[in-house]
C-alpha cells in the first residue's frame, strides 16, 4: 500500500515539476500551452525566452507541414487506413532485418539468446524452493 502511495505522490510532484513536452502540445493544437513550456524550460536553464512571434510562427510552420504531407497521401486518412500503414512498415523492417545473410544471422541469434535467458530466468526462478511464500516468490524472481 505504501508503495502505491509513494508512486503517487512522486508522480504528483513530477506532473507540477516538469512540464508537458513542447512538441507533443504543439502536435496535438496546443500552441499557447507549447508556448508556455518553451517558456518555462528556457527561464529555468537561464536561457534568453524566445520572442512569442517566432515561436508561433515556428508552431505554424509545423503545422502547414504536417498538412502538406497529409495531402500528399491523398486526403485526410480513416484511422484504420493509418493503421495498416504502420503495420506494412513494420513489416518492412522485418523484411529489412532479415534481407541480408549476415543481418539474418544476428536477428536469429538475438532472438534465441532472448528465449533462452528468458527460460532459463523463469525456469530458475520458479523451480528453487527458496520460501513457501509466493509473493516473496516473486518479488525475488
Amino acid at each position: 500500500m505504501a508503495s502505491v502511495y509513494i508512486s503517487h505522490v512522486m508522480n504528483t510532484y513530477m506532473n507540477r515539476v516538469f512540464p508537458e513536452s513542447p512538441r507533443w502540445l504543439a502536435s496535438t493544437g496546443q500552441d499557447e500551452r507549447a508556448l508556455e513550456a518553451i517558456q518555462k524550460i528556457a527561464k529555468t536553464n537561464g536561457k534568453e525566452v524566445p520572442k512569442r512571434s517566432d515561436v508561433i510562427s515556428i508552431l505554424e510552420s509545423c503545422h502547414k507541414h504536417d498538412t502538406q504531407e497529409e495531402e500528399q497521401d491523398g486526403n485526410v486518412k480513416s484511422s484504420s487506413a493509418r493503421v495498416r500503414q504502420k503495420a506494412g512498415e513494420i513489416l518492412m523492417s522485418f523484411k529489412c532485418l532479415l534481407s541480408t545473410r549476415e543481418g539474418c544471422k544476428r536477428t536469429l541469434t538475438i532472438w534465441a539468446l532472448f528465449v533462452i535467458v528468458a527460460f532459463v530466468y523463469y525456469g530458475f526462478a520458479f523451480s528453487t524452493n527458496l520460501t513457501s511464500d509466493p509473493y516473496l516468490l516473486v518479488a525475488l524472481g
